[in-house]
């Protein structure tokens, strides 16, 4: 039986961003406990992730302009596929240390690449180490969310253009389901999002000719 955990009912409910009104603060160990549990409950699972790019003239706007999306797949333990969606049409698929990829032509090229690409859970460990991370919490509709905010150090040129901010949602098992960051690429702030839905039926093969 095909078992797949999707979010697209909490996306609804949660909706694009999340107002943190009553934040808690929370310790960096917090964090790292959540990501571990949800790295262990998804162990070795494949996985799709729905990734969307956004322009914005802030960083709180609520005017974010789509740029790209893409979907990609992965499958345990060295096989992924992705498919861009939007700006640029294409699609890349590696199986171990084999890759085939096409462009809007249909045309598939295959090649060899030297080495082969392990899966990483969604939930992997990212760095959080220094003084220079906030950390806060709240709950929302059963769901566990982090918010995570690297400040440049005081006195740091256009200040408000080095800040980096990271949301994190977990699903009331202690699912990882959900992450956005929010950054300045020296013209614009971006919004990347990404959705993750775990689906043990997911297979990736070489293309048909």
């Amino acid at each position: 039986m095909r078992t797949v955990t999707t979010v697209a009912l909490a996306l609804l409910i949660i909706g694009p961003s999340v107002v943190f009104a009553q934040d808690t603060e929370a310790l960096r160990s917090e964090f790292r406990a959540a990501m571990n549990k949800s790295a262990s409950l998804t162990a070795n699972a494949s996985y799709r992730t729905r990734a969307t790019v956004e322009m914005g003239p802030t960083s709180s706007t609520t005017e974010w302009q789509p740029y790209s999306s893409r979907v990609v797949e992965f499958a345990y333990p060295d096989s992924n596929h992705i498919v861009y969606t939007s700006r640029i049409k294409g699609e890349f698929i590696q199986i171990g240390k084999v890759t085939y990829q096409t462009y809007q032509n249909g045309t598939w090229v295959k090649s060899e690449v030297r080495n082969e690409s392990p899966i990483t859970n969604p939930a992997a460990a990212i760095g959080v180490g220094g003084p220079n991370f906030e950390f806060s919490r709240t709950s929302s509709d059963g769901f566990d969310i982090f918010r995570i905010v690297n400040n440049p150090e005081p006195g740091t040129k256009d200040f408000e253009k080095q800040i980096v901010t990271w949301t994190f949602w977990f699903d009331a098992k202690g699912v990882l389901f959900k992450h956005d960051s929010i950054a300045y690429n020296g013209t614009n702030w971006v919004r990347t999002t990404e959705v993750y839905e775990y689906d043990p039926t997911i297979r990736i093969e070489a293309p048909v000719s």
